[in-house]
């Protein structure tokens, strides 16, 4: 009635490099067979089922479809990867040529703060402010001194009380519609 099936075991022997099954027949096992009915009533015929198998195809398939987004997927990183990395020698490159700018500029400030120094008489000045504009010296009773002491803007004020309100809501819709006239 049943299909038989031959049960194997399987042993491994090595011949040079390779591993190679040896078979070994053991014992025969019957399988059930499903069978499905065709028709009703006393002459009703049974066939048996075909057995369902995933087709080589479908599963091949879906073996490349894997294989394709799992390449994709991978290239797309590794694009990123270069973008990024391209990205950031930009940029590397970028702060090189405005370190050497800033240090150009700097030396260009020190060497025009130098000539201006240098172009500075104090005695020439004072000859002038004497003379043309009539300036003199201030006097030692003409010299006020400030003193000045920096104070936090919490510790100056703090001696202010703030007033607490209760604001209602008719203050409210009452401040409204005064600023909209």
């Amino acid at each position: 009635m049943g299909e038989k099936k031959k049960k194997y075991s399987y042993a491994h022997r090595t011949i040079g490099n390779n591993a190679v099954k040896i078979v070994r027949e053991d014992e025969v096992m019957e399988v059930p067979v499903k069978k499905r009915k065709i028709q009703n009533g006393p002459d009703a015929m049974y066939l048996e089922e075909p057995k369902r198998q995933i087709s080589a195809d479908s599963v091949n398939r879906l073996c490349t479809f894997v294989v394709a987004f799992v390449i994709i997927a991978t290239l797309g990183i590794c694009v990123t990867y270069l973008e990024t990395q391209l990205n950031i020698n930009r940029l590397n490159s970028e702060i090189d040529r405005l370190k050497t700018e800033i240090s150009k500029v700097s030396n260009e400030n020190n060497q025009l703060e130098q000539d201006l120094d240098s172009m500075i008489d104090l005695d020439q000045i004072y000859d002038e402010a004497t003379t043309r504009l009539g300036m003199r010296l201030p006097g030692p009773s003409e010299v006020f001194y400030v003193s000045y002491e920096p104070v936090s803007y919490t510790t100056k004020y703090k001696q202010i009380e703030k007033k607490s309100e209760n604001v209602t809501m008719g203050q409210v819709l009452g401040h409204i519609f005064k600023v909209g006239e």
